[in-house]
């Protein structure tokens, strides 16, 4: 979507795909077991979308910290 709305540049996008793969990144194979139960129960108490209510879940079933730029209400 950046790019196509030309805030950022071809090169901008590629450079940042290299820094993704370069990521230590793990793919949490058992989401989709839990998305019906475990995600989308606080979804709907906390007035989440599934994909928020999916970082939070995973957030605390990892116990690590969630970073957000949300503003505090």
């Amino acid at each position: 979507m950046s790019e196509r709305s030309k805030r950022i540049t071809k090169a901008q996008s590629l450079q940042f795909v290299e820094l993704l793969h370069a990521l230590p990144i793990v793919i949490d194979e058992s989401t989709p077991n839990r998305a019906m139960g475990d995600i989308l129960s606080p979804a709907r108490q906390h007035n989440l979308s599934s994909y928020d209510a999916s970082y939070l879940e995973l957030a605390m079933l990892r116990g690590v910290s969630l970073a957000t730029q949300d503003n505090i209400l």
